[in-house]
Parts: C-alpha cells; structure tokens; sequence
C-alpha cells in the first residue's frame, strides 16, 4: 500500500504482481474501515460518517437494525470471561505453542478459533476419559474431528 499526495488516497497493490488492485480515499474509507472491524470481530458501535442510502426502504430497515442493536445491547450483559485479556492469558498458559511473547501475532479471529478449538478439545478428552472409566455404546472416537456445532441444535436433528 502506498500514499498518493495528488490524489490523496492508499493505492493497494497485489502482493506478488504489484499490480494496483484498488485504492482507498475519502468516499470509501467507511466502508473498509467497517469490513476490517468486523472481519477482527470489533464493534466499535457507530461509525462517525452517516451511511448513504440507496432509497427510503434501505434506509427504513437499517433504523430498524439499529434500534434492535440499541436494545439488545442493553439487555446483554458481557461475559469476564470472554474478554479479550483473558481469552489471551488463557491460552498462552496452555501449552498449544502460544505463549505471551508470540500469542500476539494471531489476528483476532485465529486468537479466538484457537481458544474455542482449544476449549472443544478438552471437552473431547474429558469424553475420552469417561468412557475409558465406565464405557457406554454412544461413544463416537472420531467426534474430535467434527467441526464444531450448536450442540442443542445437533440433538434435535
């Protein structure tokens, strides 16, 4: 990426071409500002540009989107246990081969497939445990290997 003074705007370029593939000024920064957070999984509420609509109705349903995010965010309560902070000192202190010198260079969204993979492994081992310790017909030896799934929505299917 580079700054183009004349135009004032970030030229990107492709990684192993340098061919220009976009640019990023004034009249889409919002929009990539906002694919960037989301694709971290940051919400930093909302944005400080007042977002153009392509007609009433658009604009209609994203009043609608917003009172409903106002709402739940109010009847929502956070979790201490999934702040960020944690979700770090958690997994440096296991030993997947993170630790707090390298953990910080997994984006957001490899920090926590890693602590979720890592929470769903453990839940496996102790599933392996119990079935050495007492048996059972039910037991699945490659259910490890599935991805990950509302658990209650499996049970219904």
């Amino acid at each position: 990426m580079s700054w183009n003074a004349s135009g004032r705007k970030f030229l990107t370029a492709a990684k192993d071409t340098h061919e220009r593939v976009g640019a990023i000024d004034r009249n889409n920064f919002e929009d990539v500002r906002d694919m960037m957070l989301q694709a971290n999984y940051i919400s930093i509420g909302r944005s400080a540009k007042p977002p153009h609509f392509a007609n009433e109705k658009a604009r209609e349903l994203w009043e609608r989107a917003q009172k409903y995010l106002q709402q739940s965010a109010k009847n929502s309560s956070s979790d201490k246990r999934m702040e960020l902070g944690n979700i770090i000192s958690k997994l440096s202190c296991v030993s997947a081969g993170y630790t707090l010198l390298n953990i910080y260079e997994l984006t957001i969204f490899q920090l926590y497939d890693q602590f979720f993979q890592y929470g769903y492994l453990r839940a496996m081992n102790i599933s392996d445990m119990a079935f050495s310790n007492h048996g059972g017909k039910d037991f699945d030896m490659q259910a490890w290997l599935k991805p990950m799934t509302n658990y209650e929505k499996e049970k219904q299917r």
